[in-house]
């Protein structure tokens, strides 16, 4: 799977990181299941970003229908 279903978002403002419990220059994760987010704190590389988002990506346990094959296989 790429990253064509994932919605991403660049903020600058002070209390739009305030209201969602984090600071500026910090890079979130935010999803609708298991843990519902995961905060970066790994070097800030484009590799190890993109290893993260992989690894973070899918939830752990989900139902196996036509959408989960992708993830599968």
């Amino acid at each position: 799977m790429g990253y064509d279903r994932i919605a991403f978002a660049h903020s600058t403002v002070e209390a739009l990181a305030k209201a969602k419990d984090s600071s500026l220059g910090n890079l979130v994760l935010f999803k609708n299941f298991d843990e519902k987010r995961n905060d970066y704190s790994g070097e800030f590389t484009s590799v190890a970003i993109i290893a993260w988002v992989d690894s973070n990506k899918v939830a752990t346990v989900m139902e196996f229908d036509e959408t989960a094959i992708e993830f599968v296989f």
